[in-house]
């Protein structure tokens, strides 16, 4: 074509690839665009410190070592999450005086903001497939795709905002979501919601958009403790059933929901068959308050962080074999936050001094039961393990 001989058209067309070939290559080092893997951070530990003022998002290697801070001013506000491809990592930050969703790649660089709507937002989540991202906005737990375009709300769902309009003692209040966590499939997926008196109670949905599962923990709450023998501890209607945790199993249709109705914790586990959510397992904590759950990747297993109101009770990691029921102490100390490692050998926890100061990430070996401290800084938490390479083969 006679217009590419020309000199002044070609050096057009030069200075435009390069332009392209730029952006294109910012765009996957920050993860933007996703057409190919990009520069991916498997094996690895994802963190906010505060080591430098602010938090920010941080990298590092499993044994503590090759620190970098993957983020500057981010002022971050949750726990990060990252991608299954391991190459874009999501956290609800500070932007200007509101708090909004951004991802940044593993590499660092300048995040994306995702999010532009006023209120706050909490537990910002990528689907088990990758293919979009949840978080919670002023009560409303929202999904989108990876840029935080097509949004759309899950809970509540538009049963529960029916019956909210039509009850005349609520006076349309919606119900408000403080926790959710996906299914395997990323289809279905639990939420916890605030009820008028302040408990809280759990809803399961099969799939998007399919009829909501109400599930009234209270109510069975005191069914199972009265088939225990133990009448006389049943929560009464004044004890507000409180949740402090949700998880899924990555690799079964189970989940568990850990609760407390007073000084007592309580763990329900509940399996998932034909789409229909029923009560696999229950556990009693007295004087005890247990937080999240975190499963074993094969699902035989839970660790929760306990924390004691009794003398002569410690505090610690515990982990509860899923056939057997027993309990097995795994540390003692002040922990939050456990999860299991991708292969299953170890767990992540933030563990605080006793006077609740400090904050630093550990790695407890369950083969071996040696603690190590990852950071030293004093202000290192929200800890979680990026995806294995082994997990990716042949994908």
């Amino acid at each position: 074509m006679k217009f590419l001989r020309n000199p002044e058209f070609r050096g057009m067309l030069l200075i435009l690839v390069i332009i392209a070939g730029v952006g294109f290559a910012l765009a996957v080092a920050t993860g933007t665009l996703e057409l190919f893997a990009g520069p991916q951070a498997f094996d690895k530990i994802v963190y906010v410190s505060e080591k430098t003022g602010t938090p920010e998002i941080w990298l590092m290697k499993p044994d503590g070592s090759g620190r970098v801070a993957l983020t500057s001013g981010a002022v971050v506000r949750s726990a990060p999450a990252i991608s299954p491809r391991a190459n874009r990592i999501i956290y609800v930050g500070k932007f200007g005086k509101t708090e909004q969703v951004f991802a940044v790649g593993t590499r660092g660089g300048k995040p994306e903001r995702l999010t532009s709507a006023t209120g706050p937002k909490q537990q910002p989540a990528f689907t088990p497939d990758g293919t979009s991202i949840s978080f919670i906005a002023s009560g409303r737990v929202y999904a989108a795709d990876k840029h935080g375009e097509h949004l759309s709300p899950i809970f509540p769902t538009p049963q529960e905002i029916h019956a909210a309009m039509t009850d005349p003692l609520r006076r349309g209040e919606m119900p408000i979501y403080i926790a959710y966590a996906w299914g395997p499939d990323s289809e279905a997926i639990v939420g916890i919601r605030q009820e008028p008196d302040g408990s809280h109670s759990a809803v399961f949905l099969p799939s998007r958009g399919a009829k909501p599962m109400f599930i009234p923990l209270g109510v069975y709450l005191n069914q199972l403790i009265a088939g225990a023998g133990a009448a006389q501890q049943r929560a009464e209607i004044t004890r507000r059933v409180q949740v402090t945790g949700v998880s899924w199993s990555k690799t079964d249709s189970m989940f568990a929901i850990t609760l407390t109705a007073e000084s007592d914790s309580y763990l329900f586990v509940f399996v998932v068959e034909k789409g229909n959510p029923a009560i696999a397992g229950f556990k009693a904590f007295r004087g005890a308050v247990i937080a999240q759950p975190t499963f074993a990747p094969d699902g035989s297993a839970l660790v929760v962080a306990v924390k004691s109101s009794r003398k002569h009770t410690e505090d610690g990691l515990l982990r509860l074999d899923l056939q057997s029921g027993t309990g097995q102490l795994l540390a003692s100390g002040l922990f939050e936050q456990p999860l299991y490692s991708p292969s299953g050998d170890r767990i992540l926890a933030t563990r605080y001094d006793r006077a609740h100061t400090t904050k630093d990430l550990v790695s407890l070996d369950l083969s071996t039961g040696e603690l190590k401290q990852l950071t030293h800084d004093g202000c290192s938490y929200f800890g979680i393990w990026t995806p294995s390479a082994k997990s990716q083969a042949g994908k």
